[in-house]
């Protein structure tokens, strides 16, 4: 086996250390006492024979002191044919790793990983010869142990001339393999070796157990000296803690008293302070009651002036009431007078209208017996028809006469006719004949402007006109006098066979 590189952390008093060492030769490491030289070479013979897991007193004592972490440890090494790296952390996060770079790679972790490198340090390295050969300081320097050394006998046997047979007891002649019998070996081998990692590993758990053991054995009797010590103490806090439950009773006692004595006194204090608070209340209350008498004398002296002025009004609604009869009485005689004289006046004027029909009808038949005899033309005959129309027409404005207007009140109203003011009671009429424009107040609600077609005057110079125009289209015609009396087609011969005409004077 050769070493390449060691590394370690957190490892006895060293934080982190490497050493690489040479691939050929004899590598020495120099330095002073206490730099962690031997340190170095434990390290390698935990990652040799020690499970991560282990509770041994070599590795526990490699932890720093007075820290809580794991020591971890990395070795780089050759045996045999493997060129492999292990690396393992103890007494905190337990790990183990195993990289193989030869002959093939292989990456193993945990138990594997410590079993794989067993199986290769027992098959590749002779363990009796390592262990002889492994000095430590203060280690004695008698005779070595290789009685067991494998290698070293064969090579013995080889120096003595026999060991060709003995080798090809345990290789093949050619190709210099293991043969069934050291193979079968190797199998006992890794069997016994699994059975001796079994009970190494109890044996550290009986380690452990063996120290824990010691140490409660201190702690109990540590423990019974400070008992001892203690006696004379827990006798006098006896003493003190019944001392201490007297006082408590004295104190819970007079703590009693005074809450009795505060409850009373807090009583006679409430007591006085509702006395206080009935007395205020009286206060009050007398006053409200000297409120209420001068509100009820008000209120008797309000009802009186109210009882007065009740009556008062009363006696004021009796002769309301008596006026507004008398008022309603005198309207309805009023009213009535009113209806007799529009009713006389409405009599006059239908006689007037009746003997001016009369009158227009004598002259009508008067003209159609002038105009019987008459020979007309067309033309002639149209213009006195239109004359006739006109003088119809005109008779009938005059005979209807100048138009009247009628106000009724439908409340009490006074009514301006021409500034001439008239008063009118409810449903009492007013009626104005209308021969002129006239203006209408009603009261400041509205004025009315009535304004008539044409004055009687008008209308009797109308009639005169009228008259005059029909006297000239019969003079055209050569009568002297004419009223239509009916009308007919005119004759062939140009003169109508209807009218009756008189010959004028030409």
């Amino acid at each position: 086996m050769r070493l390449h590189r060691v590394a370690v952390e957190s490892f006895r008093g060293i934080a982190a250390q490497e050493v690489a060492f040479a691939e050929t030769g004899v590598t020495v490491v120099e330095a002073p006492n206490e730099a962690g030289k031997t340190s170095l070479l434990e390290a390698v013979t935990l990652v040799l024979d020690y499970k991560d897991s282990s509770r041994a007193q070599p590795v526990r004592e490699v932890q720093p002191v007075g820290r809580d972490v794991g020591s971890l440890v990395e070795v780089e090494l050759s045996c045999g044919q493997y060129r492999l790296t292990c690396r393992k952390r103890f007494n905190r996060q337990p790990l183990t790793e195993l990289a193989i770079t030869a002959p093939q790679p292989e990456q193993l972790a945990g138990d594997e990983a410590h079993q794989r490198l067993q199986r290769i340090l027992d098959a590749h390295l002779d363990r009796a010869l390592f262990d002889a050969l492994w000095f430590e300081q203060g280690r004695s320097l008698g005779q070595l142990a290789v009685g067991d050394s494998w290698s070293l006998g064969a090579a013995l046997d080889q120096a003595a001339g026999g060991g060709a047979d003995q080798h090809n007891q345990w290789f093949t002649p050619k190709a210099q393999q293991p043969g069934k019998k050291l193979k079968a070996l190797d199998a006992r081998v890794d069997e016994l070796d699994s059975q001796a990692a079994s009970l190494r590993q109890r044996l550290d758990e009986l380690q452990d157990d063996v120290d824990r053991s010691a140490t409660l054995d201190r702690e109990l009797a540590e423990l019974a000296q400070r008992r001892e010590a203690l006696v004379p103490d827990l006798e006098h806090s006896r003493q003190q803690l019944a001392d201490i439950q007297q006082l408590r009773s004295a104190v819970d006692e007079q703590a009693k008293n005074e809450e009795l004595a505060r409850a009373r006194r807090d009583h006679a204090q409430g007591e006085l302070d509702r006395r206080g608070e009935l007395e205020r209340a009286i206060g009050e209350l007398e006053q409200w009651r000297a409120g209420l008498e001068a509100d009820l004398t008000r209120c008797d002296d309000e009802v009186a002036r109210l009882e007065g002025q009740h009556r008062r009004l009363t006696g004021v609604r009796d002769d309301a009431d008596a006026a507004v009869q008398q008022a309603r009485r005198t309207a309805t005689a009023r009213r009535t007078d009113v209806e007799l004289v529009e009713a006389a006046t409405r009599l006059e004027r239908h006689r007037d209208a009746h003997h001016k029909v009369a009158e227009a009808d004598a002259a009508a038949h008067d003209a159609e017996v002038l105009l019987a005899g008459c020979a007309l033309t067309d033309e002639r005959l149209a213009a006195i028809d239109a004359a006739h129309d006109n003088l119809r027409f005109a008779e009938a404005q005059l005979e209807a006469g100048a138009p009247a207007v009628t106000v009724e009140a439908l409340g009490d109203v006074t009514v301006g006719v021409d500034g001439e003011p008239a008063t009118l009671a409810v449903g009492e009429q007013h009626t104005v004949s209308v021969a002129d424009p006239t203006e209408l107040d009603i009261g400041d609600v509205a004025r009315i402007a009535v304004r008539p077609g044409a004055s009687l005057a008008q209308l009797t110079e109308a009639r005169r006109t009228a008259r005059a125009a029909l006297d000239k289209a019969c003079a055209a015609a050569g009568a002297s006098a004419a009223t239509p009396s009916r009308r007919s087609p005119p004759a062939t011969n140009g003169s109508p066979s209807c009218w009756a005409a008189t010959p004028a004077s030409r």
